[in-house]
């Protein structure tokens, strides 16, 4: 994980169309499928405003609340983040 030198401002955005609440069955790309997107970087660069999954990682650790390590343990992904929070991700 890298903190990004300037954080994305404002977060959540602001202009979203909406926001959608992710779990451990959701992934970027079934997420981006969901919401009619062919390329979930789309939906990463609106909300994190970055395309270094370093700097996604720290975003999803400390502004989305996500604590789960991917099967191959180098990222994060969705899933449970504290009792009772729920997971966001913003759809543009």
């Amino acid at each position: 994980m890298k903190k990004p030198a300037k954080l994305r401002y404002p977060w959540p955005p602001l202009d979203a169309d909406y926001r959608r609440e992710v779990t451990l069955q959701d992934n970027w790309a079934s997420l981006a499928a969901q919401v009619g997107r062919t390329d979930a970087w789309d939906i990463i660069q609106y909300n994190f405003d970055t395309k270094d999954p370093h700097e996604v990682n720290w975003y999803l650790a400390n502004w989305v609340g996500c604590t789960v390590p991917s099967a191959e343990g180098k990222n994060l992904r969705f899933g449970t983040g504290a009792p009772g929070k729920q997971l966001f991700i913003y759809i543009p």
